[in-house]
């Protein structure tokens, strides 16, 4: 129950949340949010720790997932930091922050899962929730002090200046015309093809997530089996590939957009070239050798996700971001419900005559997305760019 509340709530909270925030062009409280739940939760739990004996396991799994799960997550937190990016950037930078935005989020899961058992061994759990609360505590004191609202923002009413009831508000909030609204924003018509760009960039966001979702929840299993790899030598490999992917970011931002220009479609082909033919030398490495190397031809996939979010912030208008993000929020959430148990059945069916089969039928899902992206840097190119964003001297850059 607990994935279920974790996966559904969120996915619900995002649409309405990103409507909101159009609506009022408010992205801070948007961020606020979800690090006050996460904050909830650790408090819960330490009350768990601490009523150790007196305390069901039901009680510290509602502590762990209802706190995040009502106030949306990172699922929220990294919808509305993207809208803020493109609120903030102008175009020509918007690739490079974005990117730098993805590669701090990407460099935290193998930092925090590195550290998390060492704080555990020496401290317990009192001192692993201390230490991400008193983390939570700058980070929300940071973000309440140094992020500023866009300019625009303070040309609309005050959301929070009103003669509503709270009824009213909470109504309004949660109508489920905004659903709709979401819905058409994203997928209505627009200059240089808008519809058609947004839809294909959603299909790519599905085969681009999906057989990274579905590796993830198997790659350990097929690994054991070929390499005899235990969960040392497994977990060595994917700290690897995390610095490499984390790489690839950097240079692929830094190098290839921010330093040579290079449109982001065409990085999005580099990037998807990338885990087609990782996805082939992962599946018929012959050695632990070859798998390495695969890792390395990896190093550049991570990209797409990056390019998939810039496009989208130069395709739409600022006042639109925060609906569009919501809808891929939503399909970004639905991908490991479809992709895991479709990866699953196709492990079980194939590992005893090609346990590498899974990679093939990622990378075979993966490649009209190659095409996708070349399309969309020809329509760059043959027609003149547009962008509903007002470029200011006075953005930060």
């Amino acid at each position: 129950w607990q994935t279920v509340l974790q996966s559904t709530m969120p996915c619900v909270l995002v649409v309405f949340i990103g409507s909101w925030s159009d609506r009022n062009r408010k992205r801070k409280p948007c961020m606020l949010v979800p690090v006050i739940g996460e904050l909830i939760r650790n408090a819960g739990l330490l009350l768990c720790v601490y009523y150790f004996d007196w305390l069901s396991m039901e009680v510290a799994g509602f502590a762990e997932s209802v706190p995040t799960s009502i106030t949306g997550g990172l699922t929220v937190l990294y919808m509305s930091a993207f809208a803020y990016i493109g609120d903030i950037s102008t175009v020509k930078n918007r690739t490079l922050r974005v990117g730098l935005m993805n590669l701090f989020f990407g460099a935290s899961w193998p930092i925090g899962a590195a550290l998390s058992g060492i704080l555990f061994q020496q401290y317990g759990f009192y001192g692993v929730y201390y230490i991400s609360s008193a983390l939570y505590i700058v980070a929300l004191l940071y973000g309440m002090i140094r992020i500023k609202e866009h300019e625009n923002s303070s040309k609309g009413k005050d959301p929070f200046q009103t003669s509503k009831s709270c009824v009213s508000l909470f109504s309004d909030f949660f109508n489920l015309k905004h659903i709709k609204e979401a819905l058409n924003v994203t997928f209505r018509k627009g200059p240089r093809k808008r519809w058609l760009q947004l839809t294909m960039l959603v299909f790519t966001i599905v085969v681009v997530q999906g057989p990274i979702q579905g590796e993830f929840a198997i790659a350990y299993l097929g690994a054991r089996l070929r390499f005899q790899w235990n969960e040392v030598d497994y977990s060595i490999f994917s700290t690897f590939l995390s610095i490499l992917n984390i790489l690839g970011v950097g240079i692929a931002v830094g190098i290839l957009s921010h330093l040579f220009k290079m449109d982001d479609a065409l990085i999005g082909v580099i990037a998807c070239l990338s885990k087609v033919l990782s996805g082939l030398v992962f599946a018929f490495a012959p050695s632990k050798l070859y798998f390495y190397m695969g890792a390395v031809v990896d190093s550049m996939s991570s990209v797409s996700y990056v390019v998939v979010r810039s496009i989208v912030s130069k395709t739409v208008p600022q006042n639109e971001i925060g609906q569009v993000s919501a809808v891929i929020a939503v399909v970004e959430t639905i991908v490991p419900v479809i992709y895991k148990p479709l990866y699953s059945s196709i492990y079980r069916a194939t590992v005893h005559t090609f346990p590498g089969a899974f990679y093939i039928v990622g990378s075979i899902m993966l490649t009209p997305s190659i095409f996708l992206y070349w399309w969309m840097y020809r329509l760059n190119k043959l027609e003149p760019k547009k962008t509903f964003v007002t470029e200011r001297e006075t953005l930060n850059t």
